[in-house]
């Protein structure tokens, strides 16, 4: 099924980029056809499975939750180095 690779690839992209700031935008215009709804269903999807988990960044002087872009940190971080092939 080809869904299955989308979300492997993006799992990968996600991978490399750990704790940089994600756009759905942004990641969908790495991803090639996919479009930006898609893309943060796939992350929802990633986050329901607790593979990774989304932070997102508050204000503190507006006292306030800024509303993207948010980081994605892998959940475990063993998956994830078995993920990106690093030596234990």
């Amino acid at each position: 099924m080809n869904n299955n690779l989308h979300i492997q690839n993006l799992d990968t992209y996600v991978t490399g980029s750990n704790s940089k700031f994600l756009s759905k935008e942004l990641l969908s215009s790495g991803m090639g056809k996919l479009s930006a709804s898609t893309i943060k269903q796939y992350l929802d999807y990633l986050c329901d499975a607790f593979m990774i988990e989304q932070a997102e960044r508050y204000d503190i002087k507006g006292k306030r939750y800024i509303s993207t872009p948010y980081k994605y940190y892998f959940t475990d971080t063993g998956l994830r180095n078995a993920r990106l092939n690093l030596a234990s």
